[in-house]
């Protein structure tokens, strides 16, 4: 587009010029790159004229030197100019003097838009995978089971009896299991026409008395530990057939080789015949009991307000046991004690709250129990911003709380696991002191001066992030090395501090003696 005749004049003879003289222009644009070099003096700096015949190049004098600058995208403003007869400052007209191609600007500057698009596109993905290491499939966990009235026929008072029996006895749901069927056995050769609908197993006895909880249950891969939708696991199909799903956890996203991610693909599902038809059968399953499940049932007992307030405070513990007598299986049991209530109270099973059970067969790895942590995290972050619960002994219409995890108290190896730190070996997880291998001992030691720096939460966090950014083994253990820290979903808790809530619990500490 040309704002004035002029302006096109100009250019129809420039062009003209262009192709008649094209060696001087080489010339022309030898000479003007070399005027960019401050120390280096032009040869020709008289040999354009300064009515030269790019209508598109301006000239910036002064007393020392003149410089020719052909116009550029990379200069998308009209600049001043200096005069060497005055020093006035003169602004470019730019409906007389020169005609910039505003299309061309504004397509340049759109190209280097969709580049830095472009670039945080990828910035964000790389971030996404990042996050989504250790993440676990989202569940609608507000949905809190309310007791319904129950009617006062026989049937239900011998239920609640057996519930009551299995709590005061500490009995398995396996024992309830066998009484309910033998209660089923002798009441129905009793009278058989009175109680034909007494259930016959725990399933249907908790569906007579409707008190079916909200659970959460997750697909574990036995290999990575990756946690899967149960859902989205069986109904998986291949050409309209069940088939078995396997996991596709990469442990390292971000790496630029393919083969280096470290893709698990092991099989998540058996598949088994079911009468007429093949299903898929999760190998290993995490139950993760609601922690807003469990606080409403303790807010609607007639004492437990009287200590506890609306803001708790949970120590968490983690212990590892052997369920079976003759085999060698190891399973895990995340619970958390309420330390608003008394100490002769806390610890009783009736007020403990359950996080998790880690199926095992053995113990997780450093890294991995990040896994089974993240539900668990996640519905503590939403406890965290606070939660409402429908009802309580004192207040029928509700009540705000907010909860937060203080402490952590398992053995010393554990508690190290939970938060990131590494192991006695290597280094303190109080302060900066490191571990001494002693040739004459054949192990290491704390000996030596040291001033005891102690470590602080803003240290350990940059680390950890710094070691989940790492996208290969290699680059995760020599940062591992250097600093004892990896990442621990705790970190996610914005009050975290993975230096002050890490102890060790009283029965390792002293009874076992880690304290000597």
């Amino acid at each position: 587009m040309h704002k004035s005749k002029d302006a096109k004049k100009d250019q129809e003879n420039a062009i003209t010029a262009r192709k008649q003289s094209p060696n001087q222009s080489k010339k022309w644009k030898r000479d003007n790159l070399d005027s960019f070099h401050p120390n280096k003096p032009s040869d020709n700096e008289d040999s354009i004229p300064p009515d030269s015949f790019f209508p598109d190049s301006f000239q910036l004098s002064n007393e020392k030197e003149s410089i020719n600058i052909p116009f550029s995208s990379n200069f998308r403003i009209p600049a001043l100019t200096l005069d060497k007869n005055d020093n006035d400052v003169n602004y470019f007209n730019e409906e007389n003097d020169y005609n910039i191609d505003q299309d061309y600007i504004y397509q340049e500057e759109e190209d280097d838009d969709d580049d830095d698009d472009k670039d945080q596109e990828e910035k964000n993905e790389d971030e996404d995978n990042i996050k989504n290491i250790f993440a676990s499939p989202k569940f609608d966990s507000d949905e809190v089971f309310m007791m319904e009235n129950l009617n006062d026929s026989l049937e239900t008072e011998i239920i609640l009896w057996a519930f009551k029996f299995q709590q005061r006895f500490q009995l398995t749901d396996m024992a309830l299991e066998a009484l309910i069927k033998f209660l089923h056995i002798l009441l129905t050769r009793l009278n058989k026409l009175q109680f034909k609908n007494f259930p016959n197993s725990l399933y249907m006895a908790k569906k007579y008395l409707h008190i079916f909880q909200p659970k959460m249950q997750l697909v574990v891969c036995n290999n990575c530990h990756k946690m899967n939708n149960i859902k989205d696991i069986v109904a998986y199909k291949e050409e309209e057939k069940v088939a078995i799903k396997n996991c596709l956890h990469e442990e390292f996203p971000n790496n630029l080789i393919p083969n280096r991610r470290n893709q698990c693909n092991n099989p998540l599902t058996i598949l088994k015949k079911n009468k007429r038809e093949t299903i898929a059968v999760p190998r290993m399953l995490f139950p993760k009991p609601s922690i807003r499940q469990q606080l409403s049932m303790l807010y609607q007992r007639p004492s437990f307000e009287k200590t506890a307030t609306t803001n708790l405070g949970l120590l968490f513990n983690l212990d590892w046991f052997q369920p079976f007598t003759y085999t060698q299986h190891s399973t895990g049991a995340i619970y958390a004690s309420i330390c608003n209530l008394p100490r002769s109270e806390r610890n009783k099973p009736k007020n403990i709250i359950y996080l998790g059970f880690l199926p095992g067969s053995k113990e997780v790895g450093l890294d991995r129990i990040n896994h089974y942590l993240v539900p668990i995290i996640d519905e503590l972050i939403e406890l965290w911003k606070g939660w409402k619960v429908p009802k309580t002994y004192q207040y029928p219409d509700g009540l705000d709380i907010k909860v937060a995890l203080i402490i952590g108290s398992s053995d010393i190896l554990t508690t190290r696991k939970l938060f990131g730190h590494g192991s006695a070996v290597m280094k303190c997880h109080k302060c900066e002191k490191r571990s001494i291998y002693s040739q004459e001992y054949k192990k290491t030691h704390y000996e030596g001066e040291h001033t005891y720096e102690i470590s602080t939460a803003e240290s350990h966090r940059r680390y950890a992030h710094e070691w989940l950014q790492c996208n290969s083994k290699k680059s995760r253990d020599d940062h591992f090395k250097d600093h004892g820290v990896c990442w621990s979903e705790l970190l996610c808790l914005p009050y975290m501090d993975p230096i002050r809530f890490a102890v060790v619990d009283p029965m390792h500490c002293l009874f076992l003696g880690v304290a000597k």
